[in-house]
């Protein structure tokens, strides 16, 4: 089986690339499949499989995946695949097709795209690609060609000139007879745009009103509206009542409109003539496209209207006859009936756009928006006996336009917070600066915000901005202004529009908010990063209902404010911490220069002290060996000459002269050893353990025959260290292990070796080198121990604990241990019993 990392073939080597391919695909919602030739096998992932409605996963037969394609579309789909493994070819694969698997029962259209992949003789192997869902985009489609075709027919079969326009261009689809009379054109035009089939027609206002049609899906009516036509080669001023209606597919899509032209030339003329004639004229408004109404008479009783105006209205039929305030007793406390008196009373016609009425529908009410025109009619004694009324019901667009405008008002707002806000620098200002800017715009009576301090025994209000009521800035008691400041406990908005009826709130909740004139309340958590509440709260004294678009706007103000006070409080925290370390700056300098001038001195003393060394280190080795070397000389001298029973007493003495002296000798090494190892430079370099311990078994050789001891050395690292001190420290460790024994005991030593990690370090042990690890050398011997309670003791100089006359030693030893231990920067310690055996550790920086 392929692996499916072979699906992404981009940058194979590059995981994280294969990743981000993968999550494309997926959110792209695209399948993607492999098609072995010679195995006449396709590979493809789970989102290609639901595609084609299969329940096989990862591979498939090709002709189990033909059996998927809808049988009209396979010969296609098989085509497709050999044009695109033909040489000849580019190699690229595209096709179209239905599939039968799908879990829905209904046939989905596929959309694969691909590529061919040939070896070094040019012959295909693989064939790679995508798949995607096309069905919605063929639907849609196929219904624009449906509603064509439906709109054709109309076109075709309609006695009224009509034509079909598609597109933008006003291309010409269909086009009846009719229509073409008027144009003064054959059917030749079919296919052209409106401009070349009638070119007298663009530098008419026309075209523009056609495509504002198309843009803006607003159905368009003129009525005698006038355009000059070419008759007979002529040019002739004619008029029409034109229609323009948006055709839309099935999805709800502008693709065209329809345009229907009734001639009406010879009306408006006749019109002209009899305008007098009463018949001729309600006849022209019942007929007229728009709503049209004539009123009669100081009272305004309709007597005419057409069904457009109706609709505007009520939606009834009964208005004919009835005084207008009788049909509509809704417009008595709006300012219609006074714009028609003032017309009446004045003869001067009236023109609005956009204006409202307030209507009831159905015992519901309804907002309508409507441009409206109010002209008055004369009698032959030039009085006004009547008022024509037209009007053209633009709800939708004032209702849109002023969404776009409620938008773009936010928008510049929501702009200009953010600019103030920007500039400042502590969250105080922050704060205080948004609620003046926002309390303005919604014309609240108080706008602030509170926080809860001191486990709920009080309230921190902030400073607010407030129109005409009390500030409630200050620290306030939480049983006082908690209630009023709901939502520290859900963290979720509040609003109530209208305290004093809100089912809610029991009694006394409301008069405790009637007493502080809080007539419509918000609140609105604000959580910041380190989980702090803020509530803004937005008081009026009267109910105020909040629209949708103010209550985003204070989501986004709230989204921006917090944005703004977690800049300000980080700007703060920035400005405290660099002020902060400017004056730890200026303190360490000063501790600098101070240490410095310590380390300088002390250096100095360190000189001397080392000097001193360097002075006793030449005495000891020359002037104090010098006396000590002729005494054991003489003495071995005197005793040689002194041999005989009869000297006894003399002999003894000599021996005890000349072993004090050894003594003496010794100790002076031992302390010469010691101050080279505190005075000298170490030279480090990567030492072997097992060669140093070797080097010093070798040294003990006697003592170990001697004693018949038995020593265990494990694997021991190679160091970096000094090789002589180390062999000083082993030597002397071990030595003592070997000397330190019972009477008639044979010595039996271990050398173990750990890797011991920092944390497992004992509490005594505190390395002058920090590190993860450190090398744990310890040696344990079965010798006579020592009480614990000595710990401290044994490594420091001369000191013993045990007499001269049970084990000789100079107690110096360990001293140096500890001081080649120090240099290393490790630590030493040891573990014992009396009779039970010690054990000496050592630590060694890693």
């Amino acid at each position: 089986m392929m692996d499916q990392s072979s699906y992404f073939p981009f940058l194979p080597n590059s995981q994280a690339e294969q990743e981000r391919l993968r999550y494309a695909i997926q959110a792209a919602q695209v399948g993607t499949w492999h098609f072995d030739i010679s195995q006449q096998q396709v590979w493809w992932d789970k989102r290609c499989q639901e595609l084609f409605g299969s329940q096989e996963s990862g591979v498939i037969a090709y002709r189990q995946l033909l059996e998927l394609v809808y049988e009209e579309d396979r010969q296609r789909f098989s085509e497709a695949i050999k044009v695109a493994f033909d040489p000849s070819s580019a190699g690229y694969y595209d096709v179209q097709f239905r599939t039968v698997g799908t879990q829905d029962g209904q046939p989905h259209w596929l959309h694969c795209q691909g590529r061919a992949y040939v070896d070094v003789l040019g012959a295909a192997y693989r064939l790679s690609g995508v798949a995607r869902d096309i069905t919605v985009q063929v639907h849609t489609q196929q219904q624009l060609e449906a509603s064509k075709a439906r709109f054709r027919s109309i076109v075709l079969n309609s006695p009224t000139p009509t034509v079909l326009f598609v597109g933008r261009d006003m291309v010409i689809d269909t086009v009846n007879m009719p229509m073409l009379q008027i144009w003064g054109k054959d059917e030749s035009v079919m296919g052209q745009s409106l401009y070349q089939a009638v070119p007298e027609l663009a530098s008419q206002p026309l075209l523009e009103q056609l495509q504002r049609v198309y843009d803006r899906g607003e159905a368009y009516k003129n009525t005698k509206g006038k355009a000059k036509v070419v008759v007979d080669e002529q040019w002739q001023q004619s008029w029409f009542n034109f229609s323009y209606n948006p055709v839309y597919t099935e999805e709800g899509t502008i693709f065209g409109f329809i345009h229907t032209a009734t001639d009406v030339t010879r009306e408006v003329l006749a019109l002209q003539q009899l305008q007098r004639s009463e018949v001729r004229f309600r006849s022209l408004i019942e007929e007229a496209p728009v709503a049209t109404c004539l009123l009669v008479g100081r009272e305004f009783k309709i007597e005419v209207a057409n069904e457009f105006i109706s609709a505007i209205f009520s939606g009834q039929k009964e208005l004919i006859g009835q005084p207008l305030v009788d049909a509509l007793p809704e417009l008595r406390n709006q300012p219609l009936l006074a714009i028609l008196g003032k017309v009446f009373d004045t003869g001067e016609t009236y023109s609005t756009q956009g204006a409202r009425a307030d209507f009831f529908v159905d015992g519901a009410p309804r907002t309508n928006y409507v441009d409206c025109t109010a002209k008055p009619l004369f009698n032959e004694q030039g009085e006004v006996y009547a008022i024509l009324v037209m009007a053209t019901d633009v709800t939708k667009q004032v209702l849109a336009q002023q969404v776009i405008q409620r938008s773009e008002e936010q928008k510049t707002f929501l702009l200009q917070l953010t600019d103030q806000l920007r500039s400042l620098t502590s969250p105080s200002e922050v704060y205080y600066q948004a609620a003046c800017l926002l309390g303005p715009y919604l014309g609240v009576d108080r706008i602030g915000y509170a926080q809860e301090k001191n486990d709920r025994q009080s309230v921190l209000i902030m400073p607010n901005y407030t129109n005409g009521v009390d500030d409630w800035q200050g620290e306030q008691s939480f049983a006082d202004y908690g209630p009023l400041l709901a939502g520290f406990d859900d963290n979720r908005i509040i609003v109530r529009p209208d305290v004093a009826n809100d089912p809610t709130l029991g009694e006394q909740q409301k008069e405790a908010h009637r007493l502080r004139q809080l007539g419509s309340t918000l609140n609105k958590p604000l959580v910041l990063k380190d989980g702090s509440v803020t509530i803004l709260f937005i008081h009026y004294r009267q109910a105020r209902y909040w629209t949708a678009d103010e209550l985003m706007l204070v989501d986004d103000v709230s989204a921006r404010l917090v944005i703004a006070v977690e800049r300000a409080k980080a700007e703060q925290a920035l400005r405290e911490s660099e002020l902060k370390y400017r004056l730890l700056s200026e303190q360490l300098e000063q501790r600098v220069s101070d240490r410095t001038q310590e380390l300088v001195q002390a250096n100095q003393d360190l000189k001397r002290s080392n000097d001193n060394l360097q002075q006793f280190a030449y005495v000891a080795s020359h002037d104090l060996q010098e006396p000590l070397r002729k005494i054991q000389s003489f003495s071995s001298l005197l005793s040689g000459q002194l041999e005989g029973p009869s000297n006894e007493t003399a002999q003894s003495h000599l021996l005890r002269i000349s072993s004090a002296g050894a003594r003496m000798s010794t100790l002076i090494k031992d302390l010469l050893a010691y101050s080279r190892i505190s005075t000298r430079q170490q030279v480090f370099g990567p030492v072997s353990l097992t060669g140093i311990i070797t080097e010093v078994l070798s040294l003990l050789d006697w003592q170990i025959e001697q004693s018949d001891a038995q020593i265990k050395v494990d694997e021991m690292p190679v160091i970096k260290g000094d090789e002589t001190q180390l062999t000083q420290l082993f030597q002397n460790l071990l030595a003592n292990a070997l000397k330190f024994v019972a009477p008639g005991k044979k010595p039996q030593v271990h050398v173990q070796y750990f890797l011991c990690p920092q944390k497992e370090l004992p509490a005594v042990v505190q390395p002058s080198i920090q590190t993860s690890h450190y090398h744990q050398i310890n040696v344990i011997d079965q010798g006579v121990g020592f009480d614990i309670k000595y710990l401290d003791r044994i490594f420091q100089v001369f000191q013993r604990l045990h007499s001269m006359s049970e084990f000789s030693g100079t107690g110096v030893g360990l001293a140096i241990c500890q001081r080649v231990v120090e240099n290393h920067g490790g630590g030493i310690t040891a573990s014992s019993e009396p009779g039970q055996g010690s054990t000496f550790s050592v630590y060694l920086p890693v």
